[in-house]
């Protein structure tokens, strides 16, 4: 659930600072991803220090998204001549 809050916050950033105008779109989407990361780390510490939670099944957890955007470019690279 973390991963994927994650990555809909992050592509509403992106969304949103493709909006602005080109001089502060960079500055909003910096701090934006700075915030982002910031809070991500406290869950993270939270979920790891005080609930306990095993922290190989919340790094694979969190990486799970990232394999599969991976996975499916591999596969549309590879397929993308047929």
């Amino acid at each position: 659930m973390l991963a994927l809050a994650n990555f809909f916050w992050l592509r509403s950033i992106l969304t949103r600072s493709l909006s602005l105008d080109a001089r502060t779109a960079p500055r909003f989407a910096v701090l934006r991803y700075l915030v982002r990361l910031a809070l991500m780390a406290v869950a993270v510490y939270v979920l790891v220090v005080y609930c306990r939670a095993d922290l190989l099944g919340l790094l694979l957890g969190l990486s799970v998204l990232v394999f599969n955007i991976i996975a499916l470019s591999i596969y549309m690279i590879s397929t993308q001549g047929e």
